[in-house]
């Protein structure tokens, strides 16, 4: 630490504590200007471990990148070579496509069932058939009942 950064940190804390209301630097006593050269050394040492931390993260995000940049190179090479084939948007898009209509169509299905099960709830007998939905069998359980169990947020309406 220079003893010139020293006093210009020093100088900077007594004037932010006293906030130029008070002596000047200079007419201070040692004693005292001493006592903030102290402050400033535990400032600096703190500026400068941050300083540090800060240079490291740096070092690690410009890491991070070469990394990067070396994979998509290699990537590159992969398809210069032909050796790997890249996506290609198109059939990515068309994936896309097909998951949306996908999803629109299971929408209107969960609507579909909602509305052909019956609301009312299942009567089993002594043998386990649904004796209110004149289902008679015990695997599967009743349509009606697997319904209530796959869309119970549904069943409220």
């Amino acid at each position: 630490m220079t003893d010139e950064r020293r006093e210009r940190y020093a100088v900077a804390i007594y004037n932010s504590a006293d906030g130029g209301k008070g002596r000047p630097w200079e007419a201070l006593y040692e004693s005292d200007r001493e006592f903030h050269r102290t402050i400033a050394d535990a400032a600096m040492a703190e500026a400068d471990a941050e300083q540090r931390e800060a240079k490291e993260r740096y070092r690690e995000g410009l890491r991070r990148a070469d990394e990067h940049n070396n994979d998509l190179m290699a990537e590159v090479q992969r398809y210069a070579d032909a050796s790997e084939r890249p996506v290609l948007w198109s059939v990515y898009n068309e994936m896309h496509k097909r998951a949306a209509s996908a999803e629109g169509e299971l929408g209107q299905m969960r609507e579909l069932v909602r509305d052909l099960a019956d609301p009312d709830p299942c009567y089993f007998d002594h043998h386990g058939y649904c004796q209110a939905h004149g289902w008679f069998e015990t695997e599967p359980t009743c349509p009606h009942a697997r319904v209530k169990a796959m869309l119970p947020d549904d069943q409220e309406a």
